[in-house]
């Protein structure tokens, strides 16, 4: 219950964690690559076996991200990730690059 109080569970999740979308060159015929914090636990359900930039990589989708972008878009990614408010997403983007 202490972790909670501080904004975080047991295990370290956070009440809100950043997922960190890389974009190839040619998106989007390639789906980004999708990652968290470094120090992320890796003994969770729905986390990949590999890292990406010393990442571990959630498991948003089953199946293959590339079907999820050609079928939904990004938008579809988006909502598997748990952003479902573009606008906020757009506003703090700005702000980071301000």
């Amino acid at each position: 219950m202490l972790g909670m109080a501080r904004g975080e569970s047991p295990n370290g999740v956070l009440a809100e964690e950043v997922v960190r979308f890389g974009f190839p060159s040619d998106f989007p015929l390639r789906p980004p690559t999708l990652s968290l914090r470094p120090d992320f636990d890796r003994n969770l359900p729905h986390i990949q076996p590999w890292l990406e930039d010393g990442r571990p990589v959630p498991c948003i989708v089953d199946g293959p991200l590339s079907e999820l972008i050609h079928h939904d878009g990004l938008r579809g990614v988006l909502n598997q990730t748990g952003v479902n408010n573009l606008g906020a997403l757009h506003q703090a983007k700005r702000c980071r690059s301000a």
